[in-house]
C-alpha cells in the first residue's frame, strides 16, 4: 500500500540519517509500481519487437529484454524471453 511504501522510505532514511548524513523527508509520493506474470512460455523477442516496433525498444546489447511502452493505459512493461 501506499502507507507501506511510506513506512519504508522512513525507514531507509533513519537509517541513512544514522550514518551521519543530513536527511529531511519532508515528500513522498508513488511514482512507480512494480508487477510480475509469468505466461508459462517462452516469447520470442526479436519477432514481438518487429512486429510491435511502434511500442516495442530491443536493444540486447543494452538490455535483455524488450521495453514495451503503451499510452492508454500508461504503462511500462519489461518483457523478457523466459516469458
Amino acid at each position: 500500500t501506499d502507507e507501506d511504501s511510506k513506512r519504508a522510505a522512513q525507514k531507509v532514511a533513519k537509517t541513512i540519517k544514522k550514518l551521519g548524513f543530513s536527511v529531511r523527508f519532508t515528500t513522498f509520493k508513488v511514482v512507480n509500481i512494480v508487477a510480475t506474470a509469468d505466461f508459462g512460455f517462452a516469447i520470442k523477442l526479436e519477432s514481438l519487437a518487429l512486429t510491435h516496433n511502434e511500442f516495442a525498444y530491443y536493444e540486447p546489447e543494452v538490455f535483455p529484454g524488450i521495453v514495451y511502452r503503451l499510452s492508454e493505459p500508461k504503462v511500462c512493461l519489461s518483457i523478457f524471453a523466459s516469458g
